[in-house]
């Protein structure tokens, strides 16, 4: 008896993709909210000296980088949406990945 080939793919599982993306834009919106409390603390800061002026431009680089971090974010959320409601299936392989966190 020949053994059937396994299924190279597997249904998506659309209704539980949405909640767990709408976690991580939630945890996004704190993230967004820590960064701006940040942003306005090094601004209004008038602490002088070189030390604080090194410090507050270090903070401003970090703000800048969470801020350009949570709008790639942002924006693969929308990419992740965009794909789940054109696709029905998914490849076994990349699927094994995702559920990885790869």
């Amino acid at each position: 008896m020949v053994s059937p080939m396994p299924d190279k793919t597997v249904k998506m599982d659309k209704g539980s993709i949405n909640p767990k993306l709408d976690k991580l834009i939630s945890s996004l919106d704190n993230f967004d909210n820590i960064n701006k409390k940040m942003g306005t603390i090094v601004g209004s800061q008038e602490i002088s000296g070189e030390a604080a002026d090194a410090l507050s431009e270090s903070l401003l680089v970090l703000v800048s980088y969470g801020e350009q971090y949570s709008l790639v974010i942002r924006n693969l959320k929308e990419v992740i949406v965009d794909y789940c409601k054109s696709v029905e299936e998914i490849d076994k392989t990349a699927a094994n990945a995702v559920s990885k966190g790869v």
